[in-house]
């Protein structure tokens, strides 16, 4: 059953901020029992654990009987999330932040006193000019700024200098610069996924401008013009530069946790676009840049690792030829998984592991523990098992060709997934079948396999071509 966004989110606090919390809710709640007594047992109780019925005999001191039974503690629910959400602003609003003095600065507008007014803008310019760690958002503030100095403020040496006009100009160019160019990434990483060929307005004027401005101090302006042509255009000098740039701690500080998350994944997936291309030299790269992330806390989310990223960390480990160091990573982060895929992951990962050290029959008992409908677990976890049936069971060419037509079926029949990872799939089997049938020699089966410029397990599939050849 699916907890209640309030269980799964009380989990997340601090202890500290649990504290706080506690605090806060026993100053809204003083003279009402019921979510103070709810909130209790909730902090009692592990989140696995949670149901409506002893939920209701903590809070009611009876069973949960009827309909509106669960209704009152749904109610309960809402208004204790309801409270979080102020809890979390105000925790928020405590900090010295743009965005505080911001809403400040409306505040005081609003009620019309000048004198405090034109004080607060001087406060949101202070924080603005603290602020290191920059989001997007961020970026808005300097603007925002000018703008209440200019239409806003009784000071008129802002109305008299054109320079200001000017000078707020260029802050909102460079907004949009920044803006433009983030998003441009995103869009172009997930172009291969889109039914349609998007128009991105003023990329290329953004591109040629971009070598006449003087954005030496602006690091962020930097990494997302090299993510950008890394991107589109497969560049590994760009690669290189972008990579130098998350690596230093002295320019990394300026991103936000999220930032730092996004560039680690774009050169994760740069590196596994040139593995696919055969190029396995970024196999090791990959490998580093894991390590890094894990070293950086760039994995982990809120102490929760996703299934995928789990399982991808495993396999470049194993292909690394690092094994040792993939069954520590194992076991130790296993504990990091949402606890209803934890199984499922850490089965496949023993898998992967033993697949690596070609112990081939302990691979399908491990696999034959994953029982997930996730469909990219399934997908890794039948990419081994077509793969350990080949192994152990070449002559056995039913089992395999059975095997990789209901691959096949599966994902044709999957709508939301990409066609990227139906094509993958799909000429994986393909190659299996070919291997089995052995009618193709070894020449024609790798100029078969380096025709395909998406296809999964191609490290392997060029392997067992090798082999045809001794």
């Amino acid at each position: 059953m699916k907890k209640p966004k309030f269980v799964t989110l009380i989990q997340r606090l601090s202890k500290a901020e649990l504290k706080r919390f506690d605090s806060f809710l026993n100053g809204c709640y003083s003279t009402h029992n019921q979510p103070l007594h709810l909130f209790n047992y909730i902090k009692q109780t592990k989140q696995e654990d949670w149901n409506f019925e002893t939920a209701h005999l903590d809070v009611f001191k009876k069973p949960l009987q009827k309909k509106q039974d669960r209704k009152n503690i749904s109610n309960i629910l809402s208004r204790l999330s309801d409270a979080l959400d102020e809890f979390l602003i105000l925790e928020n609003l405590k900090k010295n932040t743009p965005i505080r003095e911001f809403l400040v600065l409306q505040a005081y507008q609003k009620l019309e006193y000048g004198s405090v007014y034109e004080s607060k803008i001087k406060d949101f310019e202070k924080a603005i000019k603290k602020n290191k760690e920059q989001d997007i958002v961020d970026f808005w503030y300097p603007f925002l700024l000018q703008h209440h100095q200019y239409y806003s403020s009784k000071n008129n040496k802002f109305r008299k200098n054109s320079s200001t006009i000017l000078d707020t100009m260029k802050k909102l160019d460079h907004f949009f610069l920044r803006t433009k160019l983030q998003y441009a990434c995103e869009l172009e990483s997930r172009r291969n996924l889109l039914t349609e060929e998007p128009e991105v307005l003023f990329i290329d004027d953004i591109l040629e401008k971009y070598k006449e401005l003087k954005v030496e101090e602006d690091i962020f302006i930097q990494a997302y013009f090299h993510a950008y042509i890394m991107i589109k255009n497969k560049d590994e000098n760009d690669f290189q530069k972008l990579k130098n740039i998350l690596y230093d701690s002295s320019t990394r500080q300026v991103f936000t946790a999220s930032d730092q998350n996004i560039i680690h994944t774009y050169l994760l997936n740069f590196c596994s676009y040139k593995i696919r291309q055969s190029a396995y030299q970024f196999v090791e790269e990959m490998f580093l840049l894991n390590k890094f992330g894990l070293e950086e806390g760039l994995v982990l989310e809120h102490k929760i690792i996703t299934a995928t990223r789990y399982n991808n960390i495993i396999d470049v480990a194993c292909n690394s030829k690092e094994i040792k160091w993939a069954i520590a990573f194992a076991e130790e982060y296993s504990l990091n998984l949402q606890p209803e895929i934890r199984t499922d992951a850490y089965e496949l990962a023993l898998a992967q592991i033993k697949f690596a050290k070609k112990e081939f029959d302990d691979v399908i008992p491990h696999l034959s523990q994953v029982s997930t409908n996730d469909p990219i677990l399934y997908l890794r976890t039948n990419l081994f098992l077509i793969s350990t049936y080949y192994e152990k069971e070449k002559k056995n060419a039913d089992l395999i060709l059975n095997n990789c037509i209901r691959f096949d079926a599966y994902f044709n029949s999957k709508n939301l997934l990409s066609q990227e990872i139906k094509t993958g799939v799909k000429n994986f089997s393909r190659m299996v079948k070919m291997l089995v049938r052995g009618n193709k020699n070894s020449e024609q089966l790798k100029e078969e396999l380096d025709s395909f410029t998406n296809i999964y397990f191609k490290w392997w599939l060029e392997e067992k071509i090798k082999e045809m050849k001794n």
